[in-house]
């Protein structure tokens, strides 16, 4: 995630610099136009994998992160289109009186998604979002054992990916534009409901003169997350009033 968050800086950094000379439509209000956008994206969750135990293994609910780059276009701020890039991680904790060890998964995927605004207002606005979205890579390949002072094993776990899968994030968004004109900050709750597991954390714990006691927990790419999306405006469009002519006075 830190390479994504340098690139985002570094990609705002070069965007930031595009001249905005010839490009007055960018100042008006932005249902009158349509424009096109990049954007840098930043948000955590909370999610829980689902356990599979009749024994004592847990596991607790922990915050996961999320970071995204995209491209934007809105039409005179009401529809709009955005395809992100994104990089999610997140990190468990899992315990059985008294043992204790952390597993996760890290995922990098795509996103298309479709935003409506709830009120056709001049710049800032409720809307909502609905994204579809492909993690082409899942990364999740934790494996450890855990000894005693005499040596012996007291557990033992591997992690491994489910390969790709795919996603639905509906959301709930505040648009808030800066009086620059060229600089505007979403603020988003939503779900995030993976289609299919990320990974899977097989554990056994070895119980000195009893069972050992195996688990499977399903790391199911879950959660309610909230995030902050800021969006630099580079080019704005605005047609003509068709109705408004130019008349020539005679004299």
């Amino acid at each position: 995630m830190r390479g994504f968050i340098v690139f985002g800086l570094l990609l705002a950094t070069i965007v930031n610099g595009i001249s905005q000379e010839g490009n007055t439509v960018l100042n008006r209000p932005l249902k009158n136009i349509n424009y096109m956008s990049v954007n840098t994206r930043l948000g955590y969750g909370i999610g829980k994998p689902s356990m599979n135990s009749d024994n004592n293994w847990t596991v607790r609910a922990s915050v996961i992160s999320y970071f995204g780059l995209g491209y934007n276009f809105v039409i005179k701020n009401n529809w709009g289109f955005d395809a992100q890039i994104n990089q999610e991680i997140g990190k468990f904790t899992y315990g059985n009186e008294g043992p204790e060890f952390q597993s996760g998964y890290s995922t990098t995927g795509v996103e298309i998604g479709v935003k409506k605004s709830l009120y056709k207002k001049s710049d800032d606005t409720f809307f909502i979002r609905a994204a579809f979205g492909y993690n082409f890579l899942v990364i999740a390949n934790d494996n450890n054992t855990s000894l005693n002072a005499d040596g012996e094993i007291i557990y033992t776990y591997s992690t491994s990916s489910n390969a790709s899968n795919m996603y639905v994030l509906p959301e709930l968004c505040y648009q808030f534009r800066f009086p620059s004109g060229n600089h505007i900050l979403d603020f988003s709750v939503g779900y995030k409901y993976a289609l299919s597991d990320v990974a899977t954390v097989d554990m056994t714990f070895l119980d000195s003169g009893n069972l050992n006691e195996q688990n499977s927990s399903n790391l199911t790419g879950r959660f309610i997350g909230a995030s902050v999306r800021y969006s630099f405006l580079f080019k704005g469009f605005e047609k003509n009033d068709p109705t408004k002519r130019k008349v020539d006075n005679h004299f």
